[in-house]
């Protein structure tokens, strides 16, 4: 799947806009280009390694991918969040998420 330069930017800045007020333009910015960036190597290779914080303050290192073919076929419908980043945990085999907001590499 190949993302546009055009449409990254478009998305980067709808979100740094909704993040703006709360984090100010600069830091809002920084954080959406490293969302996106983030999603788009998760869709492209088998093992990436991030960390963000988790809702109890703790720091999580993950290993993850969206790689279809090592990923298990969704049941059901899935409602996409905007706010929310979820990737397939490679050391627990399992779905997992977090806030946008609490990327931190």
């Amino acid at each position: 799947m190949k993302i546009k330069l055009k449409d990254m930017k478009k998305e980067v800045m709808t979100m740094a806009n909704a993040w703006a007020k709360m984090l100010g333009r600069e830091v809002a910015t920084r954080l959406a280009w490293s969302n996106v960036k983030l999603r788009t190597k998760l869709q492209k290779e088998e093992r990436v390694e991030f960390s963000y914080q988790k809702k109890d303050g703790s720091i999580r290192q993950a290993v993850g991918t969206l790689v279809q073919g090592i990923i298990p076929e969704v049941e059901g419908k899935r409602i996409p969040s905007q706010s929310v980043q979820t990737y397939w945990d490679l050391e627990a085999n399992a779905w997992r998420c977090f806030s946008k907001l609490n990327l931190i590499s």
